[in-house]
């Protein structure tokens, strides 16, 4: 049976989200990136739903991790209460839940009271339990939180390509490299993500290079138009152009890098000179050159020359 174009780049898509596909798979699926718009649309869509889901799913495995460690604390917690439930002359309460998953360990919890002397009731150990769960808690949460921002922050290391297709010397690539420049082919923007947070949206043709400036990244754009978006908690996103620096944290904006050809007046040779657009739709941006600041504010646009 012949596959619908629609259902073999959902196919396509479905296999690099869960790293199945061949290199084959990549290329036939670089070039429906490249030549169908829906289907650009569609893997970005996918990619922004994958992420989410393995977030959550990393939320859940932790609070489960939490809940097992509460359960499994304090055995003898459940049949204290009961105990107490009976002297004071009301029915015990079960030691779990109906629908729980929770076994109790009975072998462990009731082999040690069969083969030793009755002991003397001790009336801190609901609160010594309770205590050792908030200790187990806080540990788990503490580890987990290590072991999620460790794993996060290695992920978010360099930049991420989500949708579009760059190239570098001509060659197609699928991560963004950091240092080289590339550039946005095909009829779609390429939607790059950075380390922080932020990420930008470059039209088709821009050219631009991504650098390191310490533990900082620095957009370079050289030519082309693109939106970035700077989150509120982080550094401040720095964009160099040639015409000086635009900087900018909770932000939305647009920039815009072209040439104009003007015609020297002294002489027949013509003169390419380059203008920057900086349209801010939310938050303000900072322009900077040579020293000399400018801030352009939500709602306004400037023009450098």
């Amino acid at each position: 049976m012949t596959m619908l174009p629609q259902d073999r780049a959902d196919d396509l898509i479905q296999k690099k989200l869960e790293g199945l596909a061949t290199e084959a798979e990549l290329g036939e699926l670089e070039l429906l990136l490249a030549a169908d718009s829906q289907v650009a649309l569609d893997f970005a869509e996918a990619t922004r739903l994958h992420a989410s889901l393995a977030a959550h799913f990393q939320k859940q495995y932790k609070i489960d991790q939490i809940s097992q460690l509460l359960n499994e604390a304090d055995p003898s917690h459940a049949a204290t209460e009961a105990n107490a439930g009976d002297r004071a002359g009301e029915p015990a309460h079960p030691a779990a839940p109906a629908g729980s998953t929770f076994v109790p360990r009975r072998g462990l919890a009731e082999e040690p009271r069969r083969n030793s002397p009755a002991r003397r009731p001790n009336p801190l150990t609901p609160i010594a339990g309770r205590a050792n769960w908030i200790v187990a808690a806080l540990l788990v949460l503490a580890a987990g939180a290590a072991v999620w921002f460790s794993g996060g922050k290695g992920d978010s290391e360099e930049p991420q390509l989500i949708s579009g297709i760059v190239t570098v010397s001509g060659n197609a690539v699928r991560t963004v490299p950091v240092g080289a420049l590339f550039e946005v082919t095909g009829r779609e923007e390429a939607v790059i993500g950075l380390p922080g947070g932020a990420h930008l949206e470059l039209a088709a043709t821009s050219k631009a290079a991504i650098l390191r400036d310490g533990q900082k990244i620095v957009v370079q754009l050289v030519a082309g138009k693109g939106q970035f978006f700077a989150p509120a908690d982080q550094p401040a996103l720095r964009i160099e152009t040639p015409l000086g620096s635009v900087s900018a944290a909770d932000s939305r904006f647009t920039l815009e890098l072209t040439t104009t050809t003007t015609q020297e007046i002294l002489t027949t040779e013509s003169r390419r000179s380059p203008q920057l657009f900086v349209t801010v739709a939310s938050g303000s941006v900072t322009f900077d050159r040579g020293g000399v600041k400018l801030t352009v504010n939500a709602g306004e646009e400037q023009v450098f020359f």
